[in-house]
């Protein structure tokens, strides 16, 4: 192609649909794709004639009470006001950057390029906006979804050649789990057939890698498993206490 990097998500686009050819035949089967979910983010672009990640934040995540949600960065300095520092697996060898710079750097900070995963997982989060986002889709009544019934329906309904739309995986029992993993980082949300959603995100790369989310989630069953009391309140109500400071004692060596 002869680009300079970073190299944009419009090269890649270009490259593959000059270059390859389809899979399968479309509508015969599904497999996840990153590159084809950086198209939908281009397909968002298109349709909307604004840019994915504004439509996103107005049109999805600002009437859904999230305000700190962004698309990510790649290099440490441009890492945002409250984004976490990112920690790779000890003695995890660098690579050349994906700016063309020449240098070998780590995969988190600048060996993958988040500014060209964009749509397909490249979005910042904590797991409290995450879980508003999630409460909004999961098909429950408790609050009030942006989607549909039927289309939720749709998302999520899978077989053996065909995967659910958005989410890692679905069952026939009302299990719904999403899974995430680059170097540097790992998550896993999921929506349980009772009403209960979870999410956990580290900000280190697992050494499991992406067979992390399975230890994961047989830790949630049993520590789930033990609590026999809920809070009957909102938790999205939940707001930090005022200062202490007045009332800690303070103790002299």
């Amino acid at each position: 192609m002869k680009a300079e990097l970073p190299l944009s998500i419009e090269t890649i686009t270009q490259y593959v649909l000059e270059n390859r050819n389809l899979d399968y035949t479309p509508g015969r089967k599904s497999v996840y794709s990153n590159f084809g979910y950086a198209l939908l983010g281009l397909v968002v672009e298109k349709a909307s004639g604004r840019p994915y990640e504004s439509y996103v934040i107005e049109q999805v995540l600002n009437p859904l009470g999230i305000y700190d949600m962004h698309l990510g960065k790649s290099l440490p300095d441009n890492r945002f006001e409250n984004e976490v520092h990112y920690y790779g697996l000890k003695g995890e060898r660098e690579v050349l950057s994906s700016f063309g710079t020449g240098e070998r750097v780590p995969k988190y900070y600048g060996g993958n390029s988040i500014e060209t995963l964009g749509a397909a997982g490249g979005w910042v989060a904590t797991p409290t906006e995450l879980m508003k986002l999630i409460v909004a889709i999961d098909g429950f009544d408790l609050r009030g979804d942006i989607l549909s019934r039927e289309s939720i329906q749709e998302m999520t309904k899978s077989s053996r050649w065909i995967r659910p739309f958005g989410w890692t995986g679905t069952d026939n029992n009302g299990y719904w789990w999403r899974t995430g993993t680059l170097s540097g980082t790992s998550a896993l949300l999921k929506r349980e057939q009772n009403g209960l959603s979870w999410v956990l995100i580290i900000n280190t790369t697992p050494k499991y890698g992406a067979r992390f989310p399975v230890q994961i989630n047989k830790t949630m069953i049993k520590g789930l498993a033990t609590i026999d009391d809920w809070p009957t309140y909102d938790l999205f109500d939940y707001y930090e206490p005022k200062s202490m400071k007045s009332n800690l004692l303070t103790f002299n060596n």
